[in-house]
Formats: structure tokens, sequence, C-alpha cells
């Protein structure tokens, strides 16, 4: 609670003897593989609602009654290592340090978790090195990135498109599954990583045909995770520190029917969904690799999008905190397309994958090739010389990281990281993941990311165009009136007023609403005004305004609307006080 003298108390009492009103409160403040799974995948969350303010010409609506509203709840984090606990997690292929490109060339610090693909799984369902050469070589330098990083997560990553054929006998018994497990701990101890990410591709069906496969899958999957759990946890009982489980799960309803979603996200700290492939040479005609949306253009085949790849998750339960949205670092080239539709739905003769880097250096300035971004699926692709390549670039990924944003997931991941070896898309993703309302060092403004509310204003100082230049990225920062219009960087900025960040192509990635205290007319200023509302307000007269325009109310911080807060405001306008507008 912010002090008022015991004068300025008397002088209350005697000015404002108005019944009080109870405030409720709540504030607290790929993997490589194609996707054989079955082409006639099955289609099919919420975003986190924005704090709410009042529309009208001040903050209240006059002589309606009183109505209470609820605060927003706190959103839900997960035990990420990034910037409010997202994950932004990278595969690293061990076979790309033969290219040139080993792990010390990854940017960890644009990482939360690098998983090494891969390990070989054993007839014996214990695990080997994917690749002797090379392996040995590339744990050093992993281990060394997290001496430099120390937030950094690293983990193994077992089986692959490649390394599966064991998985369903390991599964099969308690006694497979043990063994099994006890080689995850040894191998993760004996080489320095921070846990395992299973990579079963895929339980019950689908995968090389050399792979073992029973119905049973199903269930044995989640048992499989349950064995690897309770080894990890035994051993962070017995060292104190964390060890992480992960498994990557294929996109969509008809991977979800092949496991138990609930049980197995039960048993790990997220699930990477794979959410590309989702087209590809294995198809009739030429498609989009990993379009964020379906288009509603006519198509000859099955459509399949990372929005029906991960939504299904969503409806079978699975917790969007324990989701991790899978991207690709690649695109597919598909030859001999015919110029109907620029080569998208057509017949082709062949398709090759090609890295994000090779497109750009090859195909993205050539001028036999014409760059298009599809508006509905939100992706781009390329057309010229009987072909057609579809592929991300810096604002498809910009735009799926802000889908699972939206979505409320745990964050997003890369399958591959040396697939962009310039950086340009991994950049994307994390400025995009991790862009928010960030105020400059010696700003007094504070932003509480769990109410969307800004706080901290000096009343001398509290021009729109003062206000943006105490955040970082002043350039990318608009503040707009209570209902919603844009303002000059003269006016002054007031309760219920927004201010937004927003990125290249114009879309908001964090906004919050301001809220100064005492402030109840939205005029970025403390007077009888505002005294006058706030005496209303206790009375019963007003209808309870959006969270802002409450907090604004609520002069002193204790919970409740009375004479005492209308006092304060009217000796305020008069000069003979002032409201702290930061300590709560």
């Amino acid at each position: 609670m912010r002090p008022i003298t015991s004068i300025k108390i008397a002088v209350c009492i005697i000015l404002f003897m108005l019944p009080t009103v109870r405030f409720e409160s709540t504030l607290s403040g790929k993997p490589e593989s194609y996707s054989a799974l079955n082409p006639s995948f099955e289609a099919n969350a919420s975003a986190q609602v924005a704090v709410q303010t009042a529309r009208g010409q001040s903050a209240f609506n006059f002589l309606a009654p009183a109505v209470k509203t609820a605060l927003p709840e706190p959103s839900v984090s997960v035990p990420g290592t990034g910037t409010d606990g997202k994950v932004l997690a990278g595969y690293y292929a061990g076979w790309s340090a033969a290219t040139g490109y080993t792990p010390a060339a990854i940017n960890a610090a644009w990482l939360t978790h690098i998983f090494y693909a891969f390990a070989d799984l054993g007839s014996d369902f214990r695990l080997r090195l994917g690749d002797p050469s090379a392996d040995l070589k590339n744990f050093t330098e992993l281990r060394q990135l997290k001496v430099n990083h120390p937030g950094l997560k690293t983990l193994i990553s077992v089986g692959g498109w490649t390394y599966s054929r064991y998985f369903s006998d390991a599964a099969s018994t308690a006694a497979n599954r043990s063994v099994f497990a006890q080689s995850c701990l040894d191998f993760i101890l004996a080489h320095g990583f921070d846990g395992v990410d299973i990579d079963w591709e895929y339980p019950v069906s689908g995968g090389l045909p050399t792979n073992t496969a029973r119905a049973a899958d199903k269930q044995n999957f989640s048992l499989l995770l349950r064995a690897v759990r309770e080894k990890l946890d035994a051993q962070s009982r017995a060292d104190g520190k964390k060890y992480w489980l992960t498994a990557a799960g294929g996109a969509g309803a008809y991977y979800l029917s092949k496991i138990e979603p609930l049980n197995a996200a039960a048993e790990v700290d997220f699930l990477f969904v794979m959410a590309y492939d989702l087209h590809g040479p294995w198809d009739r005609y030429s498609d989009f690799n990993a379009p964020l949306y379906n288009t509603t253009a006519p198509s000859p085949q099955y459509k399949m999008s990372v929005r029906d790849a991960v939504e299904p998750y969503l409806a079978a339960g699975v917790p969007a905190s324990k989701i991790v949205l899978g991207m690709p670092f690649y695109g597919y080239k598909y030859n001999n397309v015919t110029a109907a539709g620029n080569g998208l739905f057509s017949l082709f003769t062949s398709a090759v994958s090609l890295s994000y880097d090779s497109i750009v250096k090859t195909y993205l300035n050539n001028i036999n090739y014409t760059n298009f971004f599809d508006s509905q699926a939100r992706v781009p692709y390329l057309y010229g010389n009987g072909t057609f390549i579809s592929y991300d670039n810096a604002r498809s990924i910009a735009e799926k990281v802000k889908y699972a944003k939206a979505l409320g997931l745990a964050g997003a991941g890369i399958w591959e990281l040396s697939q962009d070896r310039g950086r340009v898309l991994l950049e994307s993703a994390f400025r995009t993941l991790y862009s928010q309302l960030k105020p400059i060092e010696n700003s007094a403004l504070v932003v509480d990311r769990e109410t969307g509310i800004v706080t901290g204003f000096d009343l001398k100082q509290n021009t729109a165009g003062q206000i943006r230049a105490m955040f970082e990225d002043a350039q990318n920062i608009a503040v707009t009136g209570p209902k919603g219009a844009p303002v000059p960087d003269t006016a002054k900025v007031g309760t219920g007023f927004k201010i937004t960040l927003a990125d290249e192509y114009g879309d908001t990635l964090d906004a919050a609403d301001a809220v100064v205290f005492g402030d109840t007319n939205s005029d970025g200023c403390v007077d009888a005004a505002d005294a006058a509302l706030i005496q209303m307000l206790a009375a019963g007269m007003l209808q309870q305004p959006g969270t802002a325009a409450a907090l604004a109310a609520d002069v002193n911080g204790d919970g409740i609307w009375n004479a005492e807060d209308a006092a304060a405001a009217e000796l305020a306008g008069l000069f003979l006080s002032e409201i702290p507008q930061n300590g709560r």
C-alpha cells in the first residue's frame, strides 16, 4: 500500500464519506525422414486473451450498475531456459560435421536446447554411436558450447528415420524397457548430455519396412517413456541435476491414433511435433512442404498443414505447454512441373530436398525464377524453368512462431541447424519468439508479463514520444489511445493506452496496457475529475471498468475502491501530494 499521511487520511474521510466497494484482484502479480506414415492424413487453442481495457470516452461507463469482472489469471510457462520459459530447440545432424559445420559453428546463444542426431539403437536395446568417426569429437564441441552458454541444454536423440528398427522390440517387455532406459542414462552420463530425445519413427506402423512393429506399440511407447523417465528422475535425486526427456512426434491425428497422447505427454518435458514433410517427393503432385494453413484452392491430393499437424494434439488433451512446434530449414524442388498455377499441384518427374542455404545461393536471386508468397498457406515458393520449389523463409518462420505463441505452445524447434548456416531463419525464429516490450535500462517503466500491464509512468514525462523512447527497439513501438487510434508523439499517455511492439511485417509481437495510478479518465493526469469518477465507482454508480482502469482507480493498492482513493486523487490534483507510480 502506498503511504498517505494521517492528515491526508483525515481530509479523505471528511471530503468523501462514501461506501466502500471491495475490489477482487487476481494479480500476482527432421528428423531427416519422409513422412511415410499414411498419406491420407486426418485434418482437423486458444490464443492468450489480451487484457481488456475500457473503450469509451473515459475509462468508465457512467450510471451503469456495478458489475464485477475477474482480472486475468497468470499465464503458464514451461521450464525452458529461454525468456519466459519458452523453448527454442534445434536438431544438429552429426554428419554435417563432414561438410565443415561442426557444433562449434552453432549460434548457441539463440537456442535453449540442442538435439544431437542420432544415436543408434542396437538389437540389444542399448544405445551406440551413430557415426563413430565423428560423434566423439562432436560431443566434445557440444560440451564446450555448454561451458560458453551455461543455460544451454543438450540431448542425445535416439532413432530417427534410420535407427528406429528395434524400438518396438525394446518397448515390448518390462525387461527390455529397463535395459533401454539404463542405456539412455549411461549414454548421457558418459558423454555429458542433459537428457535424451526419443525419436521413434514410428510406433505401430510407418517408417522403414525393415522396422519391427506391433499393435501393442501404442501402449508400449508410453511404458518405454515411463521407464526412461524413472531412470532419469532417480539420477536427479542422486546428483541434484535436472535430466530432460523429450520425444519427437509425428504430424496430426493419424500419428496420434498410434500412441497414447496423454500418457506419453505426462512422461516427457515436451513433445517436438514434426510439422514438416507434410508433402514431398512421395506424393504424386507438387505441394508445400509445411504450409501453415491449407489453401482454399482445389488440390488433386490430400491437404495437410501445420495447423492440421498441431491442433489435434490440443484436441486430444495434450497441454499446449508440452508442445514444441517443429519447423523445416529445408524445402523440396519438384522438376518438370506444368506452368499452370506456377507449378503448384502439378505432376512432376522427380523431386529432391534442398537446404535453405542452397535455395538462397542457387535459386532465390536467379532471374530465371520468380518468388511468390502464398497469402493463405503463409509460405513462399519459387517457380521457373519448369521447376517448383517449396521452402520456408524468414517471414514464414516468423508466422509459424507467432502461431505457436498464440496457441501458448512451449516454443518452437528446427530440423536442422546446418541447413541455415547464415542463421537467417534461426534469427527470425529467435527474434519472433523472444521479442517483447523491454524498457530501457534507466527507465522506471515496468511491464508485468502475467497481466499485460505497464506501470511506472512519470506524469512529467509521459507523452507518446517520450514513452516510445523508453523502450528497446523504439522504432517498432507504437502507442494508441483508449479507442485504439494512433496518437501523435505529443499526446499524453494515460490509463488504457496501449503500447505495442510490431515486427518488420507489421504484425504485433507484444502489447501492454498503460496504467497511470489515479488517472481514471485516460488523459494522462490525476486531478479532481479522476477523484469524482472514483467516488462514483465506490458508490456503485458505475459499471466496473476494464483491468487497466480498475487498477488505476485503486490508487493506494489496497484492493478497495473507496473514499481514500478518491481523496488521494483530489490531493494530487491540488499539488498537495503525489501518487507513486510504482511499488506495487
